[in-house]
């Protein structure tokens, strides 16, 4: 099943220093922030590569901070996601986040997320403080920092860096085949 919803969704990788994403927290969101902790967004392609390592990173993030913020993790794919694919099943498991499938992608377009693996950060009075990406190769100079600086929103709401790259498939270009940087 995985392999045929794959050949139907297309992808490309993009590599983006910052997005488009709202300041506040968009009204016309249908998912509830906090009012009392940050809440966090990350959107993930099912069928990308590099999405298993933003599943990695979300991981470990969860590690530190546990219930002190709300997590969404929004599922932008086909319509006909195989809910027993391994990332899915990996997802279900991580204690503390809310599953949200966006199978048209109004979620991801209402916060201007692009690519696989962007992760959103909103404080508990709903402006953004962060946004990057999960799962950057370990070799990037930037990998490793929005886990920094979402676990120290998180844990101290002291954020220094407020981007960083985003290195994951698209989210709606059907253009090309593939998981590869721009």
């Amino acid at each position: 099943m995985a392999g045929g919803a794959f050949s139907l969704w297309k992808m490309q990788t993009n590599n983006v220093k910052s997005m488009a994403a709202p300041n506040y927290w968009p009204k016309q969101s249908a998912l509830k922030r906090s009012y009392s902790e940050p809440t966090l967004i990350a959107f993930i392609q099912p069928y990308c590569k590099s999405s298993h390592a933003s599943v990695k990173e979300l991981e470990k993030i969860m590690a530190k901070v546990g219930d002190q913020s709300k997590v969404f993790i929004v599922l932008v794919s086909p319509k006909n996601v195989n809910e027993d694919s391994p990332l899915i099943n990996k997802l279900i498991k991580i204690p503390d986040i809310i599953v949200q499938p966006d199978s048209k992608g109004q979620e991801a377009r209402v916060f201007g997320a692009q690519n696989s693996g962007q992760i959103l950060a909103y404080d508990s009075e709903g402006s953004l403080r962060f946004v990057g990406g999960l799962g950057l190769p370990r070799n990037h100079k930037e990998s490793g920092i929005a886990k920094e600086q979402i676990q120290s929103l998180v844990l101290k709401n002291i954020v220094s860096q407020s981007t960083t790259k985003v290195i994951g498939c698209s989210l709606f270009n059907e253009s090309k085949k593939g998981d590869k940087e721009k």
